[in-house]
């Protein structure tokens, strides 16, 4: 079995910044795994040890600005101050050879990430309002944009979190849409 923990994930559960020793908590939830020979039981134990200690270690706040937006907008610098041609065709040339991505799509999904970040900041909110806040025209908007981002409405997308066992992550991490 193989599980991947983000640094930052890492040093909230307890771990140290040379990564030598498992954390405490990772030790009691593999701990949930040896459930004599029932390995769905394992898993479930688990889950269950990870989402208890991940739920009071997680921290209050999400911070996007480290995410996708502070990256484009330092992408775009750069491709506005590096060599010959500054006019904003030369600037979206750049953008696309440097990223792959072109200035539209960064766009998107710098907009999507302000959308999750205000839908788990706040759950209780109804939807138009934090299509609004996120920036989308209205709630029909919004819902396009989730669709295509994730291949599902944003209705559709937290049932599959609550009740699908593809989406545990997502329940883990406590998210929503």
């Amino acid at each position: 079995m193989t599980v991947g923990v983000f640094p930052d994930a890492w040093r909230a559960l307890g771990g140290e910044e040379a990564c030598s020793t498992l954390p405490p908590v990772l030790d009691e939830a593999f701990e949930g795994l040896d459930f004599a020979g029932d390995a769905a039981e394992g898993w479930v134990a688990f889950c269950q040890r990870l989402q208890a200690a991940w739920s009071t270690a997680r921290p209050d706040i999400w911070h996007p600005a480290a995410r996708i937006s502070d990256w484009s907008t330092a992408l775009t610098t750069r491709a506005a101050l590096s060599g010959a041609g500054r006019s904003l065709r030369s600037i979206e040339r750049k953008i696309k050879r440097f990223s792959g991505q072109t200035q539209r799509s960064l766009a998107f999904y710098s907009t999507f990430e302000r959308l999750h970040e205000l839908s788990r900041r706040s759950a209780e909110q109804p939807l138009a309002g934090i299509a609004a806040d996120a920036g989308y025209s209205d709630q029909s908007h919004m819902g396009r944009a989730v669709r295509r981002a994730t291949g599902f409405s944003p209705a559709r997308l937290n049932k599959a979190i609550e009740t699908e066992e593809p989406f545990w992550c997502y329940r883990l991490l406590g998210e929503r849409f």
